[in-house]
């Protein structure tokens, strides 16, 4: 046996021995893995969040608003076609909450008033209650002028009778004195319009 092949004898071997005791790998098994945040291996790092994450940087909701309407006259009710939108709190001086006001330069005019007037609105018609249209108030037809014993009773309108706006002729009972402690009635005779709203 030459020197080369006794080398390689030795070397054949040393590599038999080496591999002695040792097996191939199992081609089934797979090794635990870290997966994402969810690891517990104590050498993970901390969680960092994304420098593209979103952040919600939208103002708080403003305070509530309101539409108020502007009131000329006092009388708790604004004109539709002057408003303004506020965001402060309570309205500003001469402005209210509620619109629908017909004539806003006389308080006697408003959604809702009861009473009925014989003198033209400021800003003319005679729509009072602010529903569209002008109401006559029923109005009784002339009675004669009576005494009692406390005043005088009578009068009233002669047909044909006024509408709104429109000149009738009315007849009033007045006192004009007194006569053993009674009054003493008289007719008196006017022009007017009827009372309307």
């Amino acid at each position: 046996m030459t020197n080369d092949t006794r080398w390689l004898a030795s070397l054949a071997l040393l590599v038999a021995s080496a591999g002695a005791g040792c097996t191939s790998p199992n081609p089934d098994y797979d090794p635990p893995r870290a997966s994402g945040p969810q690891s517990n291996l104590p050498n993970d790092p901390p969680a960092v969040a994304r420098a593209d994450a979103t952040v919600d940087t939208s103002p708080e909701p403003d305070a509530p608003c309101a539409i108020y309407y502007r009131d000329e006259d006092g009388d708790g009710f604004g004109d539709a076609q002057v408003s303004l939108r506020w965001c402060d709190g309570a309205p500003p001086a001469g402005y209210v909450t509620r619109a629908g006001d017909c004539d806003d330069g006389d308080a006697r005019a408003f959604p809702g008033q009861t009473r009925a007037f014989d003198e033209e609105r400021v800003g003319g018609g005679w729509d009072f209650d602010c529903d569209g249209k002008a109401t006559r108030v029923e109005v009784g037809v002339v009675q004669d002028c009576q005494r009692t014993n406390t005043g005088c009773v009578g009068g009233g309108w002669f047909k044909p009778l006024p509408q709104c706006g429109q000149q009738g002729k009315r007849m009033s009972c007045e006192i004009a004195g007194y006569e053993g402690g009674k009054p003493i009635c008289k007719a008196a005779y006017h022009y007017a319009p009827p009372p309307c709203r």
